[in-house]
């Protein structure tokens, strides 16, 4: 039986770096500095979640830091929850096709 696994790689800050602040045409200097100041207010959100299920439907879940560290969800704040986890969930629901926050999509099958 094939179940989907579909891995995001997530880097919020990179995200913003990468694809908000160039979508704006800010300045290197300038983004460089907002990346500074965003992650003083709060420490970047990098990890890799990965949903497990069939068709659209999520059945289990993995989170984890690059580093291959369990990540509890219910550690994680309402932004990462809401903001970013929510998104990939949508993902794979087939509710969105470009989630905040997510820097690689790996949506692959797997057999059980």
């Amino acid at each position: 039986m094939r179940m989907r696994k579909v891995i995001f790689y997530i880097d919020d800050i990179e995200y913003f770096r990468k694809h908000e602040f160039k979508q704006e045409n800010v300045t290197e200097e300038i983004i460089n500095k907002l990346c500074y100041e965003l992650e003083k207010l709060h420490p970047c959100f990098k990890v890799c979640y990965t949903l497990f299920g069939y068709g659209n439907n999520i059945n289990n879940y993995d989170l984890e830091d690059f580093e291959g560290n369990k990540i509890n969800i219910n550690d994680c704040n309402g932004y990462q929850r809401g903001c970013i986890l929510s998104e990939c969930k949508a993902y794979f629901e087939g509710k969105n096709d470009s989630p905040f926050g997510v820097m690689t999509i790996i949506d692959d099958e797997v057999y059980i």
